[in-house]
């Protein structure tokens, strides 16, 4: 079955004293997510695809409004791959993802690029007809890389996630990838900021929107897809 959450979303550059600070207020309150061990940053990589004239490159770049992204992430190298369909409308964020085996990469990114009903048929398990219907018709080619080191802090209610993302890291996809064996990825040039994220469903609880109250933060259009981006082709 697929995961399809729809919450908001908010983004935000903070410098390292600002992280450090809201780090400890946090940690009094909300629990690290699961995959922080020993209250530890953990790696996020991403294989992110766009469409041959670029539109998920350029729609974001435009503000359009309703867009959407593509791509396919592993926590921590894991074998556990993660397939997701991230759409925004308007303030609202909608991810669809399924997660699958290592194994089945090469079928996956068959079908991304040519996503026709002999290609749904062998990955039907991972992609199902709601999938379906979101990409057919549309080749998308895999064109950048991007890592970086995540710490996570979560609140069950309203689902809330807030997440710091550090180091962000990536390599321009040069032809086709044969198999989801992330290369050595370099610094993003002038991003030495931290990438704060706020996202829960409905509303922030009142003592947590309390917490980020005392700063001065300014929400920003953030993709960290876009700032990998070094070549349009």
């Amino acid at each position: 079955m697929n995961s399809i959450v729809s919450r908001y979303e908010h983004k935000f550059y903070i410098d390292k004293i600002t992280f450090s600070s809201l780090q400890k207020m946090l940690s009094d309150l909300l629990q690290t997510d699961k995959n922080c061990i020993d209250n530890q940053s953990y790696l996020v990589t991403s294989l992110y695809y766009d469409s041959l004239n670029n539109s998920a490159y350029y729609d974001k770049i435009d503000g359009v409004e309703f867009r959407k992204k593509i791509r396919i992430r592993s926590y921590d190298n894991s074998d556990r791959l993660k397939f997701e369909i991230k759409e925004k409308h308007g303030d609202i964020i909608v991810k669809t993802s399924k997660v699958f085996s290592k194994k089945d990469f090469s079928d996956i990114n068959t079908f991304l690029k040519l996503p026709n009903q002999n290609n749904q048929k062998k990955v039907s398990s991972i992609i199902d007809q709601n999938i379906y219907k979101k990409l057919a018709y549309t080749y998308r080619k895999p064109v950048v890389w991007v890592e970086y080191d995540r710490l996570a802090y979560t609140l069950p209610f309203n689902n809330v996630r807030i997440t710091f993302d550090m180091n962000l890291r990536s390599k321009e996809v040069c032809g086709d990838v044969i198999g989801y064996d992330p290369p050595k990825m370099e610094s993003v040039s002038d991003f030495s900021d931290i990438i704060l994220e706020i996202k829960y469903n409905n509303y922030l609880p009142k003592h947590v929107a309390r917490i980020f109250g005392a700063y001065s933060l300014n929400k920003s259009a953030i993709s960290k897809y876009c700032n990998s981006r070094k070549v349009i082709y």
